[in-house]
């Protein structure tokens, strides 16, 4: 499965990637000049850039480790991204700067962690999904870690899979939930978590 850009109608499709291998979950870059992919080319699941007027591309997480999902900072330079790299049968989230170097732990929890990039103060929140394996997953702010005991910002049957914040004054997240039969689209305020 390759990844291709083309313009809002479907016209003018280009191919980004050409690994003919699977390629998937792309991310634009803030600037809008780069996609960030989880690709298999390698065998492990890792995660490149391809830089798309460069014509070049960048391997951002190298090795045996399986790495997914990359979420980028609101400034480019850094990617926020799970792995179960521990190998305690979860799913971790790492921070590590553009180029593959800093690699530090951003979360540690006992269920699956998925990053959705949150652009509050320069990239100083992350916003993810977390569920038990095979169950309903709700919203988290790594933030919330902080406080023993915290509750999650939501504790729906379903949150995002997909989520879009709104920059300050707002501190608002809009997303998905399954709340009955169907999947709803919902607003919570981040301050007075309604």
């Amino acid at each position: 499965m390759e990844i291709y850009i083309s313009d809002y109608d479907g016209e003018r499709q280009q191919r980004v990637t050409v690994g003919k291998t699977l390629n998937v979950f792309p991310r634009w870059s803030p600037n809008g000049r780069s996609i960030a992919y989880t690709s298999y080319r390698r065998g492990s699941p890792n995660i490149f850039v391809s830089n798309i007027y460069e014509a070049t591309m960048e391997e951002v997480t190298k090795g045996t480790d399986e790495n997914w999902l990359a979420a980028w900072s609101p400034d480019g330079s850094k990617f926020c991204f799970a792995s179960p790299r521990e190998g305690q049968g979860y799913t971790n989230l790492y921070v590590v700067n553009r180029d593959g170097s800093g690699l530090t732990e951003a979360d540690r929890s006992t269920r699956a962690s998925t990053p959705r990039r949150r652009g509050r103060r320069q990239g100083a929140q992350i916003a993810f999904v977390s569920g038990p394996d095979r169950q309903p997953a709700d919203l988290r702010d790594r933030r919330r870690r902080r406080r023993p005991g915290a509750a999650d910002q939501t504790a729906e049957g379903y949150a995002p899979t997909s989520r879009r914040g709104r920059p300050l004054p707002y501190n608002e997240i809009a997303y998905t939930a399954r709340t009955g039969p169907g999947n709803d689209i919902k607003v919570i305020d981040m301050a007075t978590e309604q």
